[in-house]
């Protein structure tokens, strides 16, 4: 709900890590980002914002890569 105020354009790097016939997704990188923004006093709603961001361009470029490997054309989300 906080990234809902934001306007910012910026995201969060999130790494695409080989992982034998797959990836991880590592999230050093998340955590140097999220520390320097707390200690800059970023506001929650932009924080907040860029991890969205960060995460929907990440699962964006994973699934450009699985479909390039298997030609899967079709993406399900579900959540716990």
């Amino acid at each position: 709900m906080a990234a809902h105020e934001s306007n910012d354009e910026g995201a969060y790097p999130l790494d695409l890590i080989p992982d034998g016939s797959g990836w991880q997704i590592g999230t050093r990188s998340l955590f140097d980002w999220l520390i320097r923004d707390i200690q800059h006093g970023s506001s929650a709603s932009d924080m907040g914002r860029r991890f969205h961001s960060g995460l929907v361009g990440t699962l964006v470029d994973l699934c450009r890569k699985l479909r390039a490997r298997s030609r899967l054309n079709r993406v399900c989300l579900s959540s716990g």
